[in-house]
């Protein structure tokens, strides 16, 4: 019996089978499993050792928030199919606190190679973004007081009892007072973008007359200056030009507490590379000529109970 050359060639594949092309496989990605502080402005990325098929991949692809609910997501091929970016359609959430935001990307074996080969295996990572921390710092009781528009200074690096308040306002004399704070921000270690929030507690321990309101002395302004050029306080700071106005305070009794928000002043300090964030208490009127002391009397430094407190809350892996 003659044999046919395409009979043996049918029983040689028959016999050695045909063989699979290798499954495409997950080169690298990011972020890594197990990896703590992505920053909002980042994207996922996936890279593949061959083209895949856009269609296949991105729908076998998940991003899972931290309660396992999926997270709208856009995609981006580069290098020819090889290469994945995948940017969340919101800024994923930073932990509030000092515990862990987690997500979770997964990519099933339903990706398929542009040859229409599945994944090799599935890709599971877990990962956390930035957590919020908080630092407190006091004003420092040495560089904080106040002075007047008639050359006094009222603060006593020598005798910390001697000064516990700073006087803003207007004196009988009808001459502005302004008040002056420094917080020292050595060992922060925190870059101005990274700023969550930055608060100033005052406590006012006395409010004298009437300084308050548009025919009075306004609205109390809270500013940066650099009055610390000569480290120290003198009476030349009074009149020097602020930096940046941070926010008024329209109203302040007796024996309270205000917060004000100086995160603007503090970002501002950490891009300068300052080592005190410095701050000014003015009023919008220098003085209204009643002829009567009219002013806020917030505690210093040198006040244990109440010292002007800065509380910073920045984002950290």
């Amino acid at each position: 019996m003659r044999i046919r050359w395409w009979m043996l060639l049918t029983l040689f594949l028959t016999a050695c089978g045909t063989q699979e092309p290798p499954a495409p496989q997950v080169n690298a990605f990011y972020p890594p499993d197990g990896y703590h502080g992505f920053k909002k402005d980042e994207s996922l990325r996936i890279a593949f050792n061959e083209p895949m098929d856009p269609a296949t991949t991105e729908a076998a692809f998940q991003l899972l928030g931290p309660a396992g609910a999926p997270v709208a997501v856009s995609f981006t091929w580069e290098d020819g199919g090889r290469r994945l970016k995948i940017t969340p359609a919101n800024p994923l959430a930073y932990s509030p606190d000092s515990s862990y935001q987690s997500y979770r990307y997964l990519l099933s074996t339903g990706a398929r190679s542009q040859r229409g080969t599945p994944l090799e295996s599935d890709l599971d990572v877990s990962f956390t973004t930035m957590r919020t921390l908080t630092e407190v710092r006091d004003a420092v009781a040495a560089l904080d007081g106040a002075v007047s528009s008639a050359g006094f200074v009222y603060n006593d690096p020598n005798d910390p009892s001697a000064y516990t308040t700073a006087r803003t306002g207007d004196t009988v004399a009808d001459k502005g007072l302004r008040s002056f704070f420094a917080f020292d921000l050595s060992g922060l270690d925190v870059a101005a973008e990274d700023v969550a929030f930055a608060r100033l507690d005052l406590y006012n321990t006395a409010l004298r007359g009437a300084p308050f309101g548009p025919g009075n002395l306004g609205n109390l302004v809270t500013e940066t200056v650099d009055y610390l050029d000569d480290d120290q306080l003198d009476a030349g700071d009074y009149a020097l030009a602020a930096g940046r106005i941070l926010g008024t305070v329209a109203s302040w009794g007796s024996g309270v507490h205000v917060n004000l928000d100086v995160d603007e002043g503090l970002k501002d300090a950490l891009d300068a590379s300052g080592a005190y964030l410095q701050l000014r208490l003015r009023f919008e009127n220098e003085s209204n000529g009643d002829g009567s002391e009219d002013s806020v009397n917030p505690a210093t430094g040198e006040d244990t109970n109440h010292p002007p407190r800065l509380t910073v809350g920045y984002y950290a892996p």
